[in-house]
């Protein structure tokens, strides 16, 4: 056998091992996030008659939007970090994906909870 023959064949075979390890390696740790879907319109409507229901002054209802904001990005990204998911408003989605928005309200009620 000659050695440019020995060569190539060493570097395909690697190339091969290395892409076998990869697939079969990375694969099982990092799964594919599924798709989620979460009423946001619902969410903010439910949030606003919840305000409303309150006497605040305008600066205490900016600070509660505000609140409720951080408290919502947070809780949606770690959501998404936990159960490996990606979440779309549910407009943007025809059919098939579970709903989290019972889950998120709730996750983002006892975050604004444990801030008082």
């Amino acid at each position: 056998m000659s050695p440019r023959r020995t060569v190539t064949l060493s570097v395909t075979l690697s190339l091969l091992v290395s892409a076998t390890v990869c697939l079969l390696g990375v694969g099982p740790f990092n799964p594919t996030p599924a798709l989620v879907h979460m009423d946001m319109k619902g969410t903010l409507a439910a949030f606003e008659k919840d305000i409303a229901k309150r006497a605040l002054s305008p600066a205490q209802q900016r600070n509660q939007a505000s609140r409720f904001s951080a408290a919502l990005e947070d809780v949606l990204y770690a959501y998404g970090i936990e159960k490996n998911v990606v979440i779309v408003v549910t407009p943007a989605l025809v059919a098939g994906a579970p709903d989290v928005t019972r889950d998120i309200q709730q996750r983002t009620l006892n975050a604004l909870t444990k801030e008082e």
